[in-house]
C-alpha cells in the first residue's frame, strides 16, 4: 500500500505558505477560492499549510479541501506584563510613531497601510523598540486590525492587550489522506516576537514504515521591524526556534524517517538564490536532514517576479528537509503552486498569484 493510494511512485507531501494575512498581503479573501480550487487539485498525500491564521479560514480549508485527517496549530495569545502597554507619549508627540503614521499613512489601507507605516516611519519605530519594547510588541502585533481598535488597545489601562498577532495563532495546518498514529503541538511561543511559532507533529504509515512528520513556520526577517525580543535579532530567534525544533524532532521521532517541512524562513546561496537566515538553515543539515533538491524549472519560493512580495530578491525559504529517510531511491522536489491567477477586484480585472510563496513539492519512490 502507498500513502493515500494516489501515487503510483511513493507519496507525496507538500508545503505551502498560502499568505492569508490580512492587512499585509493583498488580496488574502479575494484569493481563497482560487488557493482551494487548486490545492484539491493537487492531490497530494500531506499537506502542511502556514498562514492560515483564523479560525474561520482553517475551517473552510478543512471543509472545501476534504482531507479526512487534519491537525491545526495553536490559538493561544499571550499577553504583555502590564496596562496600559503603551503611553500616551509613546505614541504621540515628536517621537511618537502614531503622530507619523497620522502625518504620513492615514490616507492608505491594507498592505499599504503597514508599507508606508514600516518605511515612513521607521525612525519613530526604532526608538520606539529601543525605550519602549513592550509597547512596540503590542504595535507590531495589530498587523490587519483597525487603527483605532490598535490605539485603544494599547492604552487602555484596564486589559492587558496581546503580544501575538492574530489572536495568538501559530496558521498552521497539517492535512493527511490517512490517519495519524500519533500527533501532538510544539509551542515555540517562548522563543517568539510578534508572531505565535510553533510547529505541528504526525506520525504516519506509508504501508511500508512509520514516518514522523513535521510541518512548521519560523521567524521571518522582518527588516523594516525593529527587533524588541529577547535574541537580539531575528536571525538569532530564528536559529533558536530551529535547534529548538530539531531537539524536539529527535524526541519525537527518534532514529525513524523524518519528513520536516514549511516555511522555515532561511535559504541558501546558490543557483540563482539569495541566502537568507543561511546559518539558520544549515542547522538542520548539520544535524543530518538533506534538503530535498529543486533541480529544474523554478527554484525560489519567495520570487521577486511575484506581485504579491514587493520583495527585490529570490530565496527558498520553504522547505521539506529529509532525514533517516533510507526507504527512499530518489528524492524529486519541485516548486509548485506558481501559476498567475485572475481575479476582480472591485469590479475591476486583476492579475496575481495564488500567494506570495510558491509552494514546495515532494514525490519519495519506495525501494522495491
Amino acid at each position: 500500500m502507498v500513502l493515500g493510494g494516489t501515487s503510483a511512485l511513493g507519496f507525496e507531501a507538500m508545503t505551502y505558505n498560502v499568505g492569508l494575512a490580512y492587512g499585509y498581503v493583498d488580496f488574502a479573501r479575494e484569493r481563497r477560492v482560487e488557493l482551494v480550487r487548486h490545492l484539491r487539485e493537487s492531490g497530494v498525500d500531506l499537506l502542511c499549510l502556514q498562514e492560515v491564521w483564523s479560525k474561520e479560514d482553517q475551517d473552510y480549508f478543512a471543509q472545501e479541501l476534504g482531507y479526512p485527517y487534519v491537525a491545526y496549530g495553536l490559538i493561544e495569545q499571550d499577553f504583555v506584563s502590564s496596562s496600559p502597554a503603551c503611553h500616551w507619549s509613546d505614541l504621540f508627540g515628536e517621537q511618537g510613531i502614531l503622530s507619523c503614521i497620522w502625518s504620513k499613512c492615514r490616507s492608505q489601507s491594507g498592505s499599504n497601510f503597514t508599507d508606508c507605516t514600516l518605511n515612513q516611519c521607521a525612525d519613530e519605530f526604532k526608538w520606539l523598540a529601543a525605550n519602549h519594547k513592550e509597547c512596540s510588541q503590542t504595535l507590531s502585533a495589530q498587523v490587519g486590525v483597525s487603527p483605532l481598535i490598535s490605539i485603544f488597545r494599547m492604552l487602555n489601562p484596564f486589559s492587558r492587550p496581546g503580544r501575538f498577532a492574530y489572536k495568538g495563532s501559530t496558521g498552521l495546518m497539517l492535512l493527511s489522506k490517512v490517519p495519524f498514529s500519533k500527533q501532538e503541538s510544539f509551542d515555540m511561543r517562548s522563543l517568539s516576537t510578534t508572531t505565535h511559532r510553533g510547529a505541528l507533529l504526525a506520525q504516519v504509515h506509508d504501508g511500508q514504515r512509520e514516518i514522523f512528520i513535521g510541518c512548521t513556520h519560523l521567524t521571518a526577517d522582518l527588516k523594516n521591524v525593529p527587533y524588541a525580543g529577547h535574541h537580539q535579532s531575528w536571525e538569532l530567534e530564528n536559529v533558536a526556534q530551529a535547534d529548538a525544533l530539531i531537539l524536539k524532532m529527535d524526541s519525537f521521532g527518534a532514529s525513524g524517517p523524518q519528513l520536516l517541512m514549511g516555511d522555515f524562513n532561511c535559504g541558501f546561496l546558490g543557483r540563482g538564490l539569495d541566502a537568507e537566515f543561511e546559518k539558520s538553515c544549515n542547522r538542520f543539515i548539520q544535524h543530518g536532514y538533506l534538503d530535498s533538491d529543486v533541480s529544474v524549472g523554478v527554484n525560489c519560493s519567495f520570487c521577486s517576479d511575484n506581485s504579491l512580495t514587493k520583495s527585490k530578491t529570490n530565496v527558498r525559504i520553504d522547505h521539506i528537509f529529509v532525514k533517516n529517510l533510507q526507504g527512499a531511491k530518489e528524492f524529486r522536489s519541485k516548486v509548485s503552486m506558481e501559476q498567475p491567477i485572475h481575479l476582480e477586484i472591485d469590479g475591476k480585472p486583476v492579475s496575481t498569484y495564488l500567494s506570495d510563496h510558491f509552494g514546495i513539492r515532494l514525490n519519495t519512490e519506495p525501494t522495491d
